[in-house]
């Protein structure tokens, strides 16, 4: 599993600068978005600052996955061979 540590360390050294880099790009015009997936999932601790963060972050959005919203994720993509890996490597029987 993901913990809190892992998470804030991407915020603090990774995002940061992505969206500096996005702003000074003059790319303000899209929405950025931020994604963290993890198919062992995250920590209660990890999750709880994942929540929080993305209700106070109004500059970019932010999103987080586990397992099964990345599995449906590529069920919707229509990705047969991404779904395949997905359920033969990271999936208990889904």
């Amino acid at each position: 599993m993901v913990s809190k540590d892992i998470v804030e360390e991407r915020f603090s050294k990774k995002v940061s600068k992505i969206f500096k880099n996005h702003h000074q790009n003059n790319y303000d015009n899209k929405r950025c978005v931020f994604e963290f997936w993890s198919v062992s999932g995250f920590t209660e601790q990890a999750l709880s600052f994942l929540k929080e963060k993305k209700g106070n972050t109004k500059k970019y959005d932010i999103e987080f996955y586990s397992e099964k919203e990345i599995m449906q994720k590529a069920k919707d993509s229509r990705a047969k061979k991404i779904t395949n890996i997905m359920r033969d490597y990271f999936s208990d029987g889904v």
